[in-house]
């Protein structure tokens, strides 16, 4: 074959690669954290993971253990590489789907399950899991303060049950009196960070842990979720308020985030 025959069979062979990095690092909601000794990008996802040092309080026992968390709630199209056909529908024809919406009508069993694929993935080097609800909490809560002080200010920081929404679906449960400019779910990254540099941890989508609980008003037990969602009224925008849901639940509500083991620590 002719050297000019080679050369664009090779630069033909780049272009899904050459495209797969582009279409991430250049969305502004994917963008690598400044401060990128203390993130790790997982090279088949993009999934970006953040170190999270938290302080220990005073009085604090056991203190809380640094850890890679996911600095997004997981994409559509994060998710798709797993399983391409999953869709994630709409919300009363608002779209759930769009690539860079955090993934929704997942089950805490297929949530696990991205977690071990990942893992497989990389021949269990590292690992990948839902976190535990107190490394969630750890990880929402700044010194037992809120990124807000009132429901007004919410729709800066988060993507909430609003006016907009309320008067668009007609709810009749509690809604904060602000306009967030999004109906559903946002992409993510779409409100500032906390100050532990992860996006959304309050607001878009309530996410899955790894932790069991009773389900209401059954003897059986569910997963819980926290964080709260879009749909969520005030009272359960929070870093402490949590609810258990069966593990195969599929809702427009809930999505998840990852914890990743065994990536060396920024110090090493």
């Amino acid at each position: 074959m002719k050297p000019l025959n080679w050369l664009i069979l090779f630069m033909v062979g780049l272009l899904p690669i050459t495209g797969l990095v582009w279409t991430f690092q250049t969305d502004p909601h994917l963008a690598v954290p400044e401060d990128s000794k203390n993130s790790w990008i997982d090279p088949l996802t993009a999934i970006i993971f953040v170190y999270v040092n938290p302080s220990c309080e005073a009085g604090q026992d056991p203190c809380l253990t640094p850890l890679w968390m996911g600095r997004h709630e997981i994409t559509n199209q994060q998710f798709q590489r797993f399983r391409q056909s999953h869709s994630s529908r709409n919300y009363r024809n608002q779209p759930l789907d769009t690539p860079l919406q955090p993934v929704a009508y997942v089950s805490w069993e297929e949530a696990h399950a991205f977690g071990e694929w990942l893992t497989q993935q990389h021949s269990g080097r590292y690992r990948f899991r839902l976190p535990t609800s107190k490394e969630w909490q750890q990880v929402c809560e700044i010194k037992e303060t809120q990124l807000w002080e009132t429901a007004e200010q919410a729709c800066q920081w988060a993507s909430v049950s609003d006016e907009v929404a309320a008067a668009s679906f007609g709810w009749s449960h509690p809604t904060h009196p602000c306009n967030d400019n999004f109906t559903v779910s946002a992409p993510v990254g779409s409100f500032p960070v906390n100050a532990h540099n992860l996006y959304d941890v309050l607001g878009n989508l309530a996410e899955w842990t790894s932790e069991k609980a009773e389900l209401p008003n059954s003897a059986e037990q569910g997963y819980i979720t926290r964080g709260g969602s879009w749909f969520s009224p005030p009272d359960q925008i929070s870093c402490k308020f949590q609810e258990a849901f069966s593990a195969l639940t599929s809702d427009p509500r809930i999505g998840f985030r990852l914890v990743a083991e065994g990536l060396p620590t920024p110090e090493q």
